[in-house]
């Protein structure tokens, strides 16, 4: 059976299909952060770690051009069912971080990445 959700960020509907192999948005933190997406008409987004699609979809509903990425090929899928969803269009490829966008200017990048994922780099400067 399939899990819909409804979020509403910026006075936009987003609804999204949840995937239990994907990172799961929460209302509280991405309404948090896509509340402080500012995106105008035509500018070229970047939303890095796309998981759902949910900030790519916000943006290209606020006037975006976006370019979602994820290295997981189930958020790729998903975030492009979403997209259709919505009836937005945004572009999904699967990179892992920037090694697969084309170079060009952007002029708003996304990154709501889980806080649990650390390099590690950091790992051995701060253990836990």
């Amino acid at each position: 059976m399939k899990s819909f959700e409804t979020f509403k960020i910026k006075n936009q509907k987003i609804k999204i299909q949840m995937n239990p192999l994907i990172f799961h948005p929460s209302p509280h933190g991405s309404k948090a952060l896509g509340g402080n997406i500012v995106v105008s008409e035509g500018e070229r987004v970047l939303d890095v770690g796309t998981g759902t699609g949910m900030l790519a979809i916000l943006a290209a509903k606020l006037g975006g051009k976006v370019l979602a990425v994820d290295m997981l090929h189930q958020a790729v899928n998903s975030a492009k069912q979403n997209a259709l969803l919505n009836k937005v269009d945004v572009e999904v490829i699967k990179s892992n971080l920037f090694e697969k966008v084309p170079v060009q200017k952007f002029d708003v990048i996304i990154a709501n990445v889980p806080q649990e994922v650390l390099s590690p780099k950091l790992l051995k400067k701060y253990p836990a």
